[in-house]
């Protein structure tokens, strides 16, 4: 080519190699992707967050946890009453008269249940049994009159079973009469016990190890001498006693409330629909009870829970003889009808009981996680249960490909098709398909040609973004562990099992300390951290409430462990505000984990948004091992890139894109002002109008960073900004929206109500970030091609949300594409999307307007860099890669964080004037700190 026609020959000749090289590298980036996905397992299993809280609708019932049915087992931590003069020489908890095999197990479950009840805010109700018996109960076993002594001289027990035919000198007058009891007796299955919960006693008290709610309502059983109970739903009697005495009244029947005051009366008036049993024994009182719920005790049928579910925990429960207790449980799993089903739980940690009970479950069709799956219904609860849609093909195909699951379990078929399944096609649609079928095969064979070449070039997904390299960990003298994951059960297990796992994916080599995969002895949870390099407090809903997790933090503060806070904000996954976490962190604690320069980093799921939180977590742990140390010395920061990632591209219009941004949604300018920074060759226009309207000519401007000036050169053009004055516009917009010029006065300022936007930042935020050239005319005569709808707590109020709705309509109406975002900045006015589903017109919430299309979430810090990313794609823009290629991904990136660190510190309530320095300023992590500085004081 050199000795051709020169440069002009070489590029023509090369060409084709470039563009396979291109191909490749795209090819290798979504792989790359993929795999992060497969491993960190983005796509979870359905599960509804609704379902897995504990809320007004469920009960948790503890059947008869009391010393009589304890085996004996040390003291542990401090008891709930005094134990003088109860302990065994050896300083042990004595076993009780009618023990169950270890039934010293189920204690700490039953706590952990209570903790993640306080952590959903205790809307739950918890109902407890104790057998309350007086001295000469008619279930026990005498020795004078006719019985047998309880203990044999070699510890075995005796449960002196009594029938008919059985000892010839039963004492006949020396039995319960009731009505279970007397039909047992006639058919030779009638049991008395040894002595056991006699009112009063040691024996009658809960275990004193057992965090019982104060707010528990207690149901004592068996309090009459001549009759017994055999389920909690079956003569139970309320008790009246005084908080915290209901164990210690020395009469059975006193302090008790009328007998129709019933257990089965108390779920029905606080409309219970989930009933948790767990207990003592699972083959006697608690299967008895659960069979009860579930109307399936065929000696007792009077007590069914009337719709809902009974849910049987064997995690929290132990038997007699476990033979029995097995037919239980197939029995309680066996139910299952439209209004009443019966579940096991097996797992030992309550927040995965409830994803064990919730599997399947949906809040939206998104948590299915599939397109061949729809969200149906449930007959009794406010979530849903994700199920097949009907018309999937052998191939795993939805609506033969041509269409979408609709919440009916239908099809919705694409333009082109029809028909129930979307296999008839139009001639149009056929001549196409012909068409790329060529095309499609070359595409497949280069992905099989980058799969190869991806398995042989990359071992890693991480890289340092200086040297496009892994990066390597190390760890001090005399450390075992990279990373200590200090989380409280209720509400971090899951999430701090993922971050291990995605984590451990991502950096190779780290070796990271869960408690549930590695801590063997709880004694030594203390000696863990000192062996880790940093502890990772994962901050989610009653985490300080953890004795554990304070544990975890006390000894990291002692031995001056480096921090990592990662935050739960999503409530009904078991989040809380950061304000209500300090509140309830102990004083001394507070500076060391809020007020000593951590970093708080937000914990996301949604694919790349989750990769970014990844990326925070590994930077930080490698910040602070001795390969990096230096650089944590100076300040600065370590870069890392997920090759193929969102975040480093730029973006360019593929076609003409006119953004329409409201300004009658506040705050839309300043978001619309961000995306024609990120996307070369966008256009935003806040005039709304007819196609083919006539209008005057309306100015666009060339808008240009003044601390790009090499950028300038390289790009001839930027996106422009349609501007014109809202006072000579009547804001018709295809015919439907009119609005008088007093109105149009008004609106034009409605972009700076109620939410933090202002006046004044707005106009801040444009000065901060832009320079213009000088306008030039440019006539514009079509309408836009999108709409911008920004979701804040200010959205859809007052007039200027009428005049919304109404554009709203009219954009539906006219097919322009509408692209929404919802604000995630509290400072910003972010609120929960449910208030869309009421604050919207109805008419637009039933025409689907959140149904189709999702609204990208408006983070700031570096998760915002993913929402303009994915706000970019939604506008249908391309990745330029020429314009990356001349100013290079460091470039590239700066461009984006200098926007939006401009924006954001112009919108934060401390405003960076002339005597007060910003962050930014401070900072010198890079060579563009200087100019960032500058910018950010202008």
């Amino acid at each position: 080519a050199r000795q051709g026609d020169g440069q002009e020959e070489m590029e023509r000749r090369t060409r084709p190699l470039r563009a396979m090289h291109t191909v490749r590298r795209r090819y290798v980036a979504a792989l790359r992707l993929c795999m992060i996905g497969r491993l960190c397992n983005f796509a979870t299993a359905a599960i509804s967050g609704r379902c897995q809280q504990l809320g007004e609708n469920d009960a948790l019932l503890i059947i008869d946890i009391q010393n009589s049915f304890m085996v004996e087992r040390p003291v542990s931590g401090i008891p709930q009453y005094n134990l003088t003069g109860e302990l065994t020489p050896n300083g042990t908890i004595p076993t009780g008269n009618l023990p169950v095999p270890r039934s010293n197990e189920v204690v700490p479950v039953l706590n952990s249940w209570f903790e993640l009840r306080a952590a959903h805010g205790t809307a739950a109700a918890v109902f407890a049994t104790l057998d309350y018996h007086p001295p000469k109960h008619c279930s026990f076993c005498l020795a004078n009159e006719g019985g047998i002594e309880p203990f044999h001289g070699d510890g075995r027990i005796s449960f002196c079973l009594r029938g008919i035919d059985t000892v010839d000198n039963f004492n006949d007058s020396h039995r319960c009469m009731d009505r279970i009891s007397q039909r047992d007796y006639s058919t030779n299955a009638y049991f008395q016990f040894a002595e056991h919960g006699v009112a009063g006693t040691f024996g009658s008290r809960f275990d004193p190890f057992l965090d019982i709610p104060l707010d528990a309502t207690v149901f004592k059983l068996g309090v009459n001498e001549t009759a017994d109970v055999y389920s909690a739903f079956d003569g139970g009697r309320l008790s009246l006693a005084p908080v915290g005495e209901h164990d210690t009244q020395p009469i059975s029947h006193d302090a008790l409330a009328d007998s129709s005051v019933t257990l089965s009366s108390e779920l029905e008036r606080r409309g219970v629909t989930r009933l948790f049993v767990m207990g003592l024994a699972t083959d006697y009182t608690v299967g008895r009870t659960t069979e009860d719920a579930l109307g399936i005790n065929d000696k007792n049928q009077d007590f069914k829970l009337a719709k809902g579910q009974v849910i049987l925990v064997e995690s929290a429960s132990r038997a007699i003889i476990d033979a029995r207790a097995e037919t239980v449980r197939n029995l309680v799993a066996s139910v299952a009808t439209p209004t009443l089903e019966g579940k096991v739980l097996t797992s030992r940690d309550p927040a995965d009981a409830m994803a064990e009970l919730c599997a399947n479950t949906c809040d939206t069709v998104d948590d299915c996680g599939s397109p061949q799956r729809y969200c149906s219904k449930h007959a009794t609860f406010e979530w849903g249960v994700c199920t097949e849609c009907r018309f999937v093909d052998g191939l795993g195909q939805v609506c033969a490909g041509h269409g979408v699951c609709n919440v009916d379990g239908g099809c919705d078929c694409d333009t082109g098709y029809s028909g129930v399944d979307c296999s008839d096609a139009t001639g149009l649609v056929l001549i196409l398909t012909f068409s790329i079928g060529g095309a499609l095969v070359l595409v497949g064979l280069a992905a099989v040609a980058a799969a190869r070449y991806f398995r042989r070039r990359f071992a890693h997904v991480l890289l340092l973004k200086a040297t496009n390299a892994p990066p390597e960990l190390s760890l001090e003298p005399g450390l075992k562990h990279h990373l200590f994951l200090s989380h409280v059960w209720a509400t971090g297990q899951d999430q701090v099992a993922v971050i291990k796992r995605c984590v451990s994916a991502l950096l190779h080599g780290a070796n990271i300390f869960l408690d549930v995969d590695d801590l063997v002895d709880l004694s030594k949870l203390e000696e863990s951290v000192q062996l880790s390099a940093v502890v990772l407090v994962f901050l989610s809903a009653g985490y300080f409430l953890s004795k554990n997790a304070l544990r975890e933090v006390e000894a990291a503060m002692k031995a001056q462990k480096p921090l990592i806070l990662v935050h739960e904000r999503n409530v009904a996954k078991g989040g809380a505000p950061i304000a209500t976490l300090r509140d309830e962190c102990p004083e001394h604690l507070r500076n060391y984990i809020f007020d000593s320069g951590n970093q708080i980093i937000p914990w996301m799921r949604i694919g790349h948004f989750q990769v970014e939180s990844l990326k925070l977590i590994c930077a930080a742990m490698l910040l602070h091992s001795p390969k990096h140390k230096k650089e944590h010395e100076r300040g600065r920061q370590v870069q890392l890139i997920v090759p193929g990632e969102i975040t480093g591209i730029f973006w360019k219009a593929d076609k003409r894109t006119l953004l329409y941004a409201s300004p009658n949604d506040p705050g839309a300018d300043v978001v619309a002002d961000i995306l024609c920074l990120v996307v070369q060759g966008l256009e935003v226009t806040s005039v709304f109008r007819l196609a083919g309207h006539p209008s005057e000519s309306v100015l666009s401007r060339s808008r240009r960073s003044r601390f790009l000036p090499n950028m300038l050169k390289l790009r001839q053009s930027r996106s422009r900004r349609v501007r014109t004055s809202l006072e000579r516009d009547d804001l018709t917009a295809y015919g439907s929206v009119q609005a008088t010029s007093e109105q149009s006065s008004s609106l034009s300022q409605a972009r700076f109500l109620a939410g933090k936007v202002t006046e004044s930042s707005a106009k801040k935020s444009f000065s901060l970030s832009m320079a213009t050239a000088p306008s030039e005319q440019v006539s514009h005569h079509e309408p836009p091609t999108h709409m911008l709808l920004y979701l804040n707590s200010s959205t859809w109020l007052g007039t200027p949300g009428d005049v919304l709705a109404a554009e709203v309509r009219a954009a539906k109406k006219a097919g322009i594409t509408i692209v929404m975002v919802h604000e995630h900045d509290e400072e910003r006015g972010a609120c929960d999307f449910s208030r869309f589903l009421t604050a919207t017109p109805e008419d637009l919430v039933k025409n689907n307007l959140y149904g189709k299309d999702l609204a990208t979430p408006w983070l700031s810090g570096p998760h915002g860099l993913v929402s303009r990313a994915l706000v970019a794609k939604n506008l249908g823009a391309v990745a330029d890669t020429s314009a990356a290629r001349k100013i290079g991904s460091h470039m590239g990136s700066l461009r984006q964080r200098m926007t939006i660190n401009f924006v954001r510190d112009s919108l934060s309530p401390k405003r960076v004037g002339s005597g007060q320095a910003s962050q930014s300023a401070t900072r010198k992590n890079d060579f563009f700190s200087t100019g960032e500085a500058r910018c950010a004081a202008d």
